[in-house]
């Protein structure tokens, strides 16, 4: 339980944590896509996709776990109502909503008794999947070429783990399928050389001596490159000369870390602290995510510029849904595989975890490197959206109380309708409504660590890209 609401909830939502802070990184004006993103994501996830997965395949929810979940966002969205109220955000405010996460983990862990404290019905027992054995093999079998025996085993070990698909498979494909493949391969090949991964289900634990490596050679690199392109300021004195000297120590370290592990490991057995690399590999998916994330951040602002579109509607339609279609794919691929309270369950709790998470993160990130406190103003497009989400909260707890938690049709069409006019009314309010401010005119208090965060990106656009 521990692991699924941190660890793993965590590695479900971080690219929507990334883009929320990668946003409010960009400036004083930020933030207003980050709450946007988050916003709409939850509608999205919450009405959307819920009332897709009614449709599909009709579901009888936990009672307990769906109202325990539904409260906790009912909750976290009027902590929301109550910190935006000011018209700013604060790093207690951030601290806040991560508090109230830490308690939502702990009423989970500790849901048993706090059911037998209240002399609520216990948990009923869920069946999950079974994990087919044969999985672990399943990649070998892929890879298996003729004559792979007769190959150098460096070579060998490198193309087991990297290459994309075997020869043989590739050769077998349709055309649109090679295509795909094709795109996906310079991707695909930096990942697996930048990126360790630990596994049990595959031979050695997925250990390779030459890809580890490669790996301990490109990642330094790599975090070079975010230091350049994301840490250094734009217009900063010497800044060819910090490229250099960064590039050259991130070369270096990774030359010494190469060595260090071709000379201390051999290829038939996984060293002592392999399992170890596990917490690289999380470090290296984190940093590709967010390189990621600030880039979709960036062709997102660049749009809103040429289409005249504001932050706020940026982030509740283009930002979220794009950022939303893992959630649907995801969701809908487990209600369709014959799990919809799990899928539905999910619909809650990751609205839940970006609010919780991610504008606590985004807060305290953007007071300590954008501004202080970090300007956010209330304005009639947010109140209506935050309307929205409480009221698709209370209409979908009521309709499932009265239907004694059977989800079906009904509700479905009713949450994906609920959406559609969330949508259409906040894109009008943002070309026919009018602004209302919260609180008095204020000024911010730029920190001088980022000071480059704080220029609109359309005079950065004006300024030359990099």
């Amino acid at each position: 339980s521990v692991a699924g609401v941190t660890f793993l909830a965590f590695g479900n939502g971080c690219s929507d944590i990334f883009s929320m802070t990668a946003a409010t990184l960009t400036g004083v004006k930020g933030m207003e896509l980050a709450i946007g993103e988050v916003l709409g994501n939850g509608m999205l996830i919450f009405c959307f996709i819920q009332g897709i997965i009614a449709i599909i395949t009709p579901f009888t929810a936990n009672k307990s776990e769906y109202l325990r979940d539904c409260g906790f966002y009912a909750l976290s969205l009027l902590l929301t109502c109550f910190v935006l109220f000011d018209g700013h955000m604060s790093t207690v405010e951030g601290g806040l909503f991560l508090g109230l996460y830490v308690i939502y983990v702990l009423v989970v862990v500790n849901f048993e008794r706090v059911l037998e404290l209240f002399s609520l019905d216990p948990l009923d027992a869920e069946e999950f999947p079974q994990v087919d054995a044969s999985a672990s093999t399943e990649h070998e079998k892929l890879m298996e070429e003729p004559g792979e025996k007769d190959w150098d085993p460096t070579v060998h070990e490198l193309y087991t783990h990297v290459a994309p698909v075997s020869v043989k498979r590739f050769g077998n494909m349709e055309w649109y399928e090679k295509g795909m493949i094709v795109a996906q391969a310079p991707v695909v090949v930096l990942l697996r050389l930048s990126v360790p991964v630990v596994s049990e289900e595959l031979p050695k634990d997925g250990w390779s001596r030459p890809v580890s490596t490669m790996q301990m050679l490109l990642l330094p690199v790599l975090v070079s490159l975010f230091i350049l392109t994301h840490l250094l300021p734009e217009n900063g004195k010497h800044n060819l000369v910090w490229a250099f000297v960064i590039l050259g120590l991130g070369l270096c370290l990774g030359l010494a870390l190469a060595v260090t592990m071709w000379m201390n490991t051999e290829n038939e057995a996984p060293p002592a602290w392999h399992k170890k690399m596990c917490f690289v590999g999380f470090f290296s998916a984190v940093l590709f995510i967010y390189m990621t994330a600030a880039e979709i951040v960036n062709v997102i602002l660049a749009f809103g510029i040429v289409f005249e579109l504001g932050n706020f509607s940026l982030g509740i339609s283009v930002l979220a849904i794009g950022i939303g279609m893992q959630d649907l794919v995801s969701n809908i691929g487990v209600a369709r595989a014959g799990f919809p309270n799990m899928a539905a369950s999910a619909c809650v709790g990751a609205p839940l975890l970006n609010i919780l998470m991610g504008l606590g993160i985004c807060a305290i990130a953007g007071n300590a490197l954008v501004a202080n406190p970090y300007p956010l103003e209330l304005t009639t497009q947010l109140i209506v959206c935050l309307c929205f989400l409480l009221s698709s909260v209370a209409i979908t707890v009521s309709f499932m109380i009265y239907s004694n938690f059977r989800a079906g049709t009904t509700l479905g069409i009713v949450l994906v309708s609920l959406y559609v006019v969330f949508l259409i009314t906040t894109l009008a309010l943002d070309e026919y409504g009018a602004p209302s401010s919260s609180s008095d005119e204020y000024q911010p208090n730029l920190n001088s660590v980022d000071a480059r965060n704080s220029e609109s990106f359309g005079e950065m656009i004006g300024g030359g890209v990099r």
